[in-house]
């Protein structure tokens, strides 16, 4: 998003580096914003905001309302807490990290207490939100040297809901400061009215919701030619590179252009859908045609389980469903009645899951799974599987925002009952253009999701992330559970071209790695994928690696070309090694005749697992390989 990445050295120094000057910032912080507020859970206070607090109490989340039942209750929670971290100034201090001031999160933190506050009358996080804009109205400079797209889009938000909160001398002090930091508005990113990322989108959406506000914008005729120029026009005309003719009708996968991480399009649909309410009847057909589209493509990434971001950067991190479910359910105005209940179905996974995996933890809210195997702070050490832009003032949050946005749609976010569904079963593909296409297969009992693009198209600096092949598949047991049989990627640091395969090793030890020239799919699910294996600017051989649906699993075969052999890595977090394959938990890895296993000594991390090992699985020369991954015997 909006914070730099850096090395993972350089993070390190950074973070003591922060630690100490954290330290001394707080010694001597000043005093406007003290909004005096408790931060109370469902078990009571727990800090004050506007104190120097560096580590709360963990949040007890006893009798917490449900994200999947009530996502703004759950999100009101969650920012009581947080309003301990509040230091005086009225930044916000995160608790991992060690610092505050970390952009945007003041911002969010802000918009998301005061939408709250309008919507409770909850005093608290009146003046939790008061203190976090009023931070961010005294920092005018960052427009200058530092402008943020989320931050511009969040105060503006935070400025239309001021006029909402009850009078009073400081909700007019910093109604004022606020309209006066936007009116310093200058352009993050949009600099024309093309769509070029997510940020372009977003920055839209802080135009349109500026204007709203009565902001006094220099040249705002200007600005908002520029907004809809993305919105209603440059947007749906890149969005058509990425539009697929599924069961649905048109399905659009889109975020950022041409690498589209899958967490972004969840991101882009909730900022679209945000766009559309915004401008309510003036909101433009092709925007509003493209949110159902873009719905339809959720709708098919989504698991059963409700895991919808298992690739590419940000890989899991909890504001993607939760931004998701939110487009879901304001495309579900501009949808048929029959795509409505798949829209809330959709929804209600993606909530039921941020529910059940990232609904806990001394913050209430871990903003990506992995947090849970030894807590936070555990997973920015080796092996990290966190981007190391993520934080979790910021991205918790995010998170929390979407949650609020709930509020804005009929029932305010509230499950609504569903008539049956048809059964979405067979593959489907999705998405296009240089970052190949995801194909996904659904069966009553299997659902599975692969990748064409290889590691040898540009891919994020060879990231394994966004690896060739199955980055997720789940099963469903006897009694109903979909069960992960395959572990999603890990986040590796770029140093080179690395492959799970499979890649094809020739007789002098030339490694080629897979990528998808062709991939055809029949009604049964199963996939065929022709592939180049290429060594640096080499094809070395041509084939084709075909996925096979089971009842429970699906099976990789490949045959080597004659003269060379294949390898394949399976990600595991505990892998046993046993005569029927590599077992990892209820997960069965069986393995083709010939295979040799060997479990390397380096450890890996992914948004899933704080640690995974990698088992190498090499086949005989010249000899089919074929993996078949499915539920383990109980």
């Amino acid at each position: 998003m909006d914070t730099p990445p850096v090395t993972r050295a350089a993070s390190r120094i950074a973070a003591g580096l922060a630690t100490l000057v954290a330290a001394l910032s707080l010694a001597s912080c000043g005093s406007s914003g003290d909004s005096g507020a408790t931060a109370s859970t469902g078990a009571g206070a727990q800090g004050r905001a506007g104190t120097n607090a560096t580590r709360l109490a963990p949040m007890d989340l006893t009798g917490a309302p449900r994200i999947d039942q009530d996502p703004a209750g759950a999100a009101a929670g969650i920012a009581r807490y947080w309003s301990g971290y509040q230091r005086p100034s009225g930044d916000v201090f995160d608790p991992i990290y060690k610092r505050g001031g970390i952009r945007y999160s003041e911002a969010e933190w802000a918009n998301l207490a005061i939408r709250l506050a309008v919507a409770t009358g909850d005093e608290q996080l009146a003046r939790f939100g008061l203190g976090a804009a009023d931070w961010v109205a005294s920092h005018p400079g960052v427009h200058r040297t530092a402008p943020s797209s989320f931050e511009d889009a969040d105060m503006a938000e935070v400025a239309l809901n001021l006029r909402r909160l009850p009078p009073s001398a400081e909700r007019d002090r910093v109604a004022r400061r606020v309209s006066a930091w936007l009116a310093k508005y200058r352009p993050a990113l949009l600099l024309d009215s093309r769509y070029h990322t997510n940020k372009s989108l977003v920055e839209a959406v802080a135009i349109v919701d500026m204007l709203r506000a009565g902001v006094p914008l220099p040249r705002a005729d200007f600005w908002r030619r520029r907004a809809m120029g993305v919105i209603g026009r440059s947007m749906p005309q890149v969005a058509r590179t990425y539009t697929t003719t599924t069961s649905l009708g048109a399905t659009t996968v889109l975020s950022d252009p041409t690498k589209n991480p899958i967490s972004y399009h969840a991101l882009t649909l909730g900022y679209l859908a945000r766009a559309v309410q915004s401008l309510g009847p003036q909101a433009p057909l092709e925007s509003r045609r493209l949110l159902v589209h873009m719905a339809r493509g959720l709708v098919f990434l989504t698991a059963p389980d409700g895991d919808s971001a298992q690739w590419g950067r940000s890989q899991a991190q909890a504001w993607s469903g939760a931004l998701g479910a939110y487009g879901l359910r304001v495309a579900e105005r501009y949808a048929t009645a029959r795509e409505r209940g798949r829209f809330e179905q959709t929804a209600r996974a993606l909530l039921t899951r941020l529910q059940t995996s990232y609904h806990r933890g001394p913050y209430g809210l871990f903003y990506v799974p992995a947090f849970a195997d030894g807590g936070p702070e555990k997973a920015y050490t080796e092996p990290r599987g966190v981007d190391v832009y993520a934080n979790a003032v910021t991205y918790v949050a995010l998170a929390v925002k979407a949650l609020a946005w709930q509020l804005d749609v009929p029932g305010g976010g509230r499950p609504r009952a569903v008539g049956p569904l048809a059964p979405l079963d067979g593959a489907v593909k999705l998405g296009q253009g240089s970052n190949g296409e995801t194909i996904v297969v659904r069966r009553p009992t299997l659902w599975f999701g692969l990748r064409t693009a290889g590691m040898l198209s540009g891919n994020h600096g060879y990231d394994l992330r966004y690896d060739f092949g199955l980055y997720a598949a789940e099963a469903r047991d006897a009694g109903g559970t979909w069960v992960d049989i395959i572990r999603p990627r890990p986040q590796t640091d770029g140093s080179g071209v690395d492959s799970a395969g499979p890649v094809l090793i020739t007789a002098g030890g030339l490694r080629g790695y897979p990528t998808a020239e062709r991939a055809t799919t029949d009604p049964s699910g199963r996939v065929t994928v022709s592939v180049a294996w290429v060594h640096g600017t080499t094809t070395l051989a041509r084939g084709n690696v075909v996925y096979v649906p089971l009842a429970t699993g699906v099976r990789m075969a490949v045959l080597a070309p004659p003269g060379t052999r294949m390898e394949v890595s399976i990600f595991a977090r505990d892998p046993e090694i046993t005569a029927a394959g590599v077992r990892d938990g209820r997960a069965l890895a069986q393995l083709g005749p010939g295979a040799r296993v060997k479990v390397d000594r380096k450890r890996y991390g992914s948004a899933y697992d704080r640690v995974q090992r990698r088992v190498r699985v090499t086949f005989p020369v010249g000899a089919p390989s074929w993996v078949t991954y499915r539920l383990a015997p109980s």
